[in-house]
Order: structure tokens, then sequence, then C-alpha cells
């Protein structure tokens, strides 16, 4: 997104996001989520979301797991 120049200073509207998301990534997958989950509930677990990113509440601290099935996705998100 910031190569696209989504910063903090633009105001762009969802449906741009999606379209660079989708052309980041080669295909259509955020699309298709966003029409499977826009305009109904849908429950996500997300205990089990946080394990699979490998976060781990510490007493008052917040603990990685850079083994987790998704670490690397959560270590391209926190930069």
């Amino acid at each position: 997104m910031n190569r696209a120049g989504g910063t903090i200073e633009v105001d762009w509207p969802l449906e741009r996001v999606i379209e660079i998301g989708d052309k980041a990534t080669g295909g259509a997958d955020l699309s298709d989520l966003y029409r499977r989950m826009a305009l109904k509930p849908v429950m996500v677990d997300l205990s089990d979301l946080w394990k699979q990113l490998g976060v781990h509440r510490s007493g008052n601290t917040v603990a990685f797991d850079n083994q987790a099935p998704l670490a690397a996705i959560r270590a391209s998100i926190a930069g």
C-alpha cells in the first residue's frame, strides 16, 4: 500500500485498497474475501488467529513466537 502512495496522508476508498492489494498479490484474494465478509457477519476465531501469528500475552506484555505458522506475516506487518 505504501509503495502505491497509501500513506497516512491520503484517504482512499476501500475499493482502491482492495484493488492495490489484489495487484500486489497477483490474484483476487482480497476482493473475494471482501465479497464473502462485507455483507454478512462472519465469526473469526481470534484466539486461533493470534496463535497462528505467534502473538502471546505474557503477563502485561506481548511475546512473539517466531516459529508460529504465520509468524512471517506478523513480522512483515510489524515492519
